[in-house]
Order: C-alpha cells, then sequence, then structure tokens
C-alpha cells in the first residue's frame, strides 16, 4: 500500500442503505431479504467533515460515491455533502439507481456538482426490464429524477448491465439515453453468476421464503439448455446463512492453474475504499466480502487476522491508517506461488492481467 501523502482518490460508501434488492448484491440474499447482520448507517455531514478533513480533500482529486452495500442516493445528507466537496473542487462521481429522492434534490444535486463531476445512472433495462435484476426500483420515479438532471452541470452517463432478457434492448436503450438527454450508455458485463454442472452460467432470484422465484442469465447465454433449473435448484434449496458470526474453519481452495501478474487498480490510482462503517480497505471487493456470508475463507481468515481498530477512522486518521501500513501483507502475497504460499484468491479474481473481472467489465466497441 501507498503513504497517505500519496492518497489520490477515495472510493466512499456513505451509507449501507438502499431500496433495492439487487441479485448480486451482498447487502441482500439473492435478491431476497436484507441480511440480518447489516445495520443501516450513513455519514452524517458533521461526521464526514471530520473524517475527511481538509488535510485529506486539499490533496486528493476524484472521489467516488458508490456503495457495496449502499446507494449515496439514500444518505440523508448527501446534498449537504456535495456541496462541502464542491468547496474543495474536487472531480466527485456519484453512482446511483436513481429510484431515490425527489426530483428537486436531484436537480439541486445537479446543479452543485462543477462541470468536471457526473453521476452515473445504475438502470439494466427499460421500464419493462430494468426492476428484473434492480428488484424494488421504480421506473417513474427513475425517469423523473433522470430528467430532471436536465440542464443542470452534470455530466450525465447510463451504465447498462447486459442479460440475456436485456441485450436486444440495446437500441432501444440507446435512444432512450437521448430522450433523457444522457449522450452516452455503458454496456457492462454483470458478475456474480453460478455455473452449474451443465455449465449453465445463472443468477438465482429469490422470493423472502427463500425459494427460487426466477433466474437471470448473462447476454449470452443459451436459454433453451436451462428449462428445468429452477425446479432443480428448489428442490435441493439455497440455504441462508443465519449467524452472522465469524467462524474460522478448515477450508480447501482450488490453486491457480498458472501464475498470473495482478494489476492492482487501486495500487495503480493510489485509491483507498471507506465503507458505510468507516472502515478503510485496500478496495471496495475487500469491504464488500468482509461479512460472514461470503465463502472467501482466505479472505476472511485474513481480514480477522488485522487489528481491526487500526482500520477505522472511528479510532485513527486516514493519514495513520495508510501509515501504518496495515496492508502491506497484501501486496507482498502477489509474489506467492499459490494460495497456499499466502498469494490472495481476491486479487487474482478481480485484478489478474489475465483473468481479472474487472478487466473485462465492458463491452468493447
Amino acid at each position: 500500500m501507498f503513504k497517505f501523502e500519496e492518497l489520490r482518490n477515495i472510493h466512499i460508501e456513505l451509507t449501507t442503505k438502499c431500496n433495492a434488492r439487487c441479485g448480486n448484491c451482498p447487502r441482500n440474499f439473492f435478491g431476497s431479504k436484507k441480511h440480518s447482520w447489516i445495520k443501516d448507517t450513513e455519514y452524517t455531514i458533521s461526521e464526514f467533515k471530520k473524517y475527511f478533513s481538509h488535510e485529506v480533500l486539499s490533496q486528493v482529486k476524484f472521489i467516488l460515491l458508490c456503495g457495496s452495500y449502499g446507494d449515496p442516493a439514500a444518505c440523508s445528507d448527501l446534498e449537504e455533502i456535495i456541496d462541502y466537496l464542491m468547496s474543495y473542487d474536487l472531480e466527485v462521481q456519484i453512482n446511483s439507481n436513481m429510484s431515490l429522492r425527489s426530483k428537486e434534490s436531484w436537480e439541486r444535486i445537479g446543479k452543485s456538482l462543477n462541470e468536471k463531476s457526473q453521476i452515473v445512472l445504475s438502470i439494466d433495462g427499460l421500464e419493462d426490464t430494468n426492476h428484473l435484476y434492480r428488484r424494488g426500483t421504480r421506473w417513474n420515479k427513475i425517469e423523473e429524477n433522470v430528467q430532471a438532471l436536465r440542464g443542470t452541470k452534470a455530466n450525465v452517463v447510463w451504465e447498462c448491465l447486459l442479460f440475456s432478457h436485456n441485450i436486444d434492448q440495446k437500441e432501444a436503450i440507446n435512444k432512450k439515453s437521448k430522450e433523457w438527454g444522457v449522450p452516452s450508455v455503458l454496456f457492462k458485463y454483470p458478475m456474480g453468476f453460478k455455473v452449474d454442472d451443465n455449465g449453465v452460467r445463472y443468477m438465482p432470484l429469490l422470493d423472502s421464503n427463500g425459494r427460487v422465484e426466477s433466474l437471470l442469465y448473462p447476454h449470452n447465454q443459451d436459454v433453451s439448455r436451462v428449462y428445468d433449473l429452477k425446479l432443480k435448484l428448489n428442490i435441493n434449496r439455497i440455504e441462508h446463512i443465519q449467524s452472522g458470526e465469524y467462524e474460522p474453519k478448515e477450508y480447501k481452495i482450488k490453486e491457480s492453474n498458472q501464475e498470473h501478474s495482478i494489476e492492482c487498480r487501486s495500487l495503480k490510482e493510489n485509491e483507498v475504499y471507506i465503507d458505510g462503517n468507516k472502515n478503510v480497505y485496500p478496495c471496495c471487493f475487500f469491504g464488500s466480502y468482509d461479512n460472514p456470508e461470503q465463502f472467501d475463507q482466505q479472505l476472511l481468515d485474513y481480514l480477522h487476522s488485522i487489528d481491526r481498530s487500526k482500520i477505522s477512522l472511528k479510532n485513527s486518521t486516514l493519514r495513520e491508517i495508510l501509515n501504518n501500513q496495515t496492508y502491506s501483507q497484501v501486496e507482498s502475497s502477489w509474489s506467492c506461488h499459490s494460495y497456499s504460499d499466502g498469494k490472495l484468491k481476491i486479487c487474482e479474481r478481480y485484478c489478474s492481467k489475465k483473468e481479472g473481472e474487472v478487466f473485462h467489465l465492458y463491452e468493447k466497441e
């Protein structure tokens, strides 16, 4: 990790609150109920100014407001926080499903942002498809809020996840973006699909009783092969881990077949991730996997081996956290030959040059 003086970008989760129940979100159980161990938290404007003081903001260039669990629009003091960040003339990016807050609030936010800042619309289709993944969002509210941004200084970008159910809507989505006054659409490939014994990739969406309500598929999945998958999953059931407690356990992980060099985006951009509970992580993937319901036991063991008080803004300043080099083992793990030797699987999964998922998310032009 880098030192505090080298910090340039900060990714901040303003709140763990959200109105949506997206299928791959770690906040909920496959689009169903919220995990019981997640507590609704948010930064107040006074807390934000305390943790992100002049010492911090005077040296950074870019702030990303996007959460692992929460939508920044669910933060009560979002408008005041934007005003504060704009007083430092920073580049700020807000990612939101746009189904929260009033149109008046979004107009105010759009007018407050400077010309180098942007709002990213996380909308995955049109009126008949967006809700299939972004469960709990309302299309009429989305349209109202997006159109409130017209005439403001905010740069607006539509970021759309592609599935089998909306891949044929690309032309219509581009047309809708022009109607909204949004100049560009970025089509993106989602992560989080499971794979069955026949190689079919799928994402289950559950009802409140834990039964499979529907299935989503990648944009290139042959859906003619999956007619009995929903029935099979309901017979076997997808169990919900209830305890919410970390338990060290024996585990086996499939070793990497070949050595892949890691190109860490956070290290390259001198960026850290700070979650809604005020914990500092090397990146958002560490933050979103730091919970008992994820299945990366290697990462859980690593995170629980460090002194947790040393990564919390409630106990230490951001300068102290970065300069105490708590995460030095992360970078050193990249030179290990295998997971058993200490190479972190999560780093190879997301940031290996050859197979890292963050390098293959966006559709090529």
